[in-house]
């Protein structure tokens, strides 16, 4: 079965190459930027690209595979193919052995750093631990908001670092979840209320996502956004997205600084 039906969608194939070629065009703003914080978060937009977009939008799934999506969810874009417990470990044999969770945005679990005799399983090579690291502090993973990841990482000692710039929604997947409403509807601003329902237009991984409510959010931390994110910013921009629109009845929590 097709995780997601690309019949759906108004001319399809037109539409997949220029949404591609438009997305390439970003990612190369973004690497080539002289502004370092935009060259930051280029490293999580890296499913933005045409081969991602393919990927997660339209490939066959077994059944088991498509029950493992829908438990997975949008978390299923985090870290590649690995899961949240392997980078827990990852940083916990880190911290162990450097003492701290300091770690380098490009530090990759790789066959020189497994020769060092750090302590990571083998299987763990290839794991970008860096970026792992700098998503969760921004944002783009679930970390800080989550209570039961949060708990972890304190307890280890990490450092969240400026929650000034902090996102409280999930990027990729929103960005996602957005150009799939707006080809659906015809306008990219889901109710508040709006959860991604288990149906055959919606991508299998999306279901159960609160694309309404990060929605809201993003409309909320607009400012932020266009301070710290232009890039992003923009990508909002360029799907008509309307951020003058009320949020919704969103808790005040979201209107104030995190603790």
């Amino acid at each position: 079965m097709l995780s997601y039906d690309p019949t759906r969608m108004f001319e399809p194939l037109e539409y997949r190459e220029l949404i591609s070629e438009a997305m390439l065009e970003y990612m190369r703003s973004q690497e080539m930027s002289e502004d370092p914080d935009i060259r930051d978060v280029a490293h999580f937009d890296f499913y933005l690209n045409s081969e991602g977009y393919h990927r997660v939008t339209t490939r066959y799934v077994s059944e088991e595979d498509e029950a493992h999506m829908k438990a997975v969810g949008y978390r299923i874009l985090e870290f590649g193919k690995f899961y949240w417990e392997d980078v827990l470990h990852a940083l916990k044999v880190y911290r162990a052995h450097y003492g701290d969770l300091d770690v380098p945005q490009d530090y990759v679990i790789n066959e020189s750093v497994l020769l060092e005799g750090v302590g990571f399983p083998e299987e763990y090579e290839d794991m970008q631990l860096g970026e792992a690291v700098a998503g969760i502090r921004i944002g783009d993973i679930d970390g800080y908001e989550d209570p039961e990841r949060r708990a972890v990482l304190d307890a280890l000692g990490f450092v969240w670092g400026d929650k000034d710039r902090y996102q409280r929604y999930r990027f990729v997947p929103l960005i996602y979840g957005l150009k799939v409403y707006n080809h659906l509807n015809g306008y990219p601003m889901p109710p508040h209320n709006f959860v991604v329902p288990d149906q055959y237009q919606w991508p299998t991984w999306m279901v159960g996502m609160p694309l309404g409510e990060w929605s809201s959010i993003a409309r909320v931390q607009q400012r932020m956004i266009r301070e710290y994110y232009p890039e992003r910013y923009e990508m909002f921009n360029a799907l008509d997205y309307l951020w003058w629109l009320p949020p919704g009845p969103i808790p005040d929590k979201y209107f104030e600084p995190l603790p």
